[in-house]
């Protein structure tokens, strides 16, 4: 709590054993989603001595005021106190605070005097910043792996990083979504189709929520070709075929089906 304390001045010059105390702290409690951070204050008059008693006094500050009360030997009198919310800034940031009190008497063995106490303002955590672009590696026909890079976190601690898959090159329409943890930097996806295109971004989330969107990535998986010499289903990258005297990947011609030529797929 940052507090200060000032003394009460004698008209005559001499200084009053009464002072004024004013505390201003933040209080802990933030509105994320309003972009605002609580403070709390109060006031105090205090009698160190007790050598005035039942002088009529009045203070104010620039939060409340209070009307007349009476300075009691040797004691610690509350005033008052309240709250006000500080907004900060899209960048978590508001500026430093402060508040007045003061307090005159009609008394002229008391005088009047006023203290001013300062207290920062905490940063406000925000959405992480937004990620880069995904990169592709590894593709096959049925799947490939995504990786990325983990952005800022705006203050507040990524618990997740969210990769989605879209169906239109524009980021609209039906997506599918693959959740990772928080430190993850890649997720290698196997439910794809083959020889089809897809367009991927990446989200971080910390407790504010998710960031915007990373820029989309363009991807194909590859075409599949059926390869009587090992049974089974391959890449078609990874199959080469004649073609015009030499031999090029046969995700790139028309490859013998049945008796005729057909796209890979």
């Amino acid at each position: 709590m940052a507090s200060n304390t000032a003394s009460l001045v004698r008209s005559n010059g001499a200084t009053s054993p009464v002072q004024i105390r004013v505390n201003l702290v933040f209080s802990g409690t933030v509105d994320n989603a309003n972009k605002r951070s609580l403070f709390n204050w109060s006031a105090e008059c205090i009698n160190t001595s007790g050598s005035v008693y039942g002088d009529g006094n009045n203070w104010s500050t620039s939060r409340g005021g209070g009307g007349a009360f009476y300075i009691n030997p040797g004691s610690t009198m509350y005033l008052g106190g309240g709250s006000f919310w500080v907004q900060h800034d899209g960048n978590g940031y508001a500026p430093s605070q402060s508040i007045t009190l003061s307090v005159s008497s009609d008394n002229f063995y008391v005088g009047s005097g006023s203290v001013t106490v300062w207290e920062a303002a905490p940063s406000l955590a925000t959405v992480p910043a937004t990620p880069a672009a995904p990169t592709v590696s590894e593709t096959t026909a049925t799947g490939m792996k995504l990786s990325w890079s983990i952005p800022s976190n705006g203050g507040a601690g990524i618990d997740q990083m969210l990769l989605r898959r879209f169906s239109n090159p524009d980021g609209t329409g039906p997506y599918v979504d693959y959740p990772n943890a928080g430190n993850a930097t890649s997720r290698t996806v196997t439910d794809l189709t083959p020889a089809t295109q897809y367009w991927w971004a990446v989200y971080a989330h910390n407790a504010v929520g998710y960031s915007q969107r990373s820029p989309l990535l363009a991807t194909r998986t590859a075409a599949r070709v059926w390869v009587p010499e090992n049974g089974g289903y391959v890449p078609a990258a990874q199959v080469m075929v004649p073609k015009n005297g030499g031999y090029v990947p046969a995700a790139a011609v028309k490859v013998p089906k049945n008796g005729i030529y057909v796209d890979p797929a």
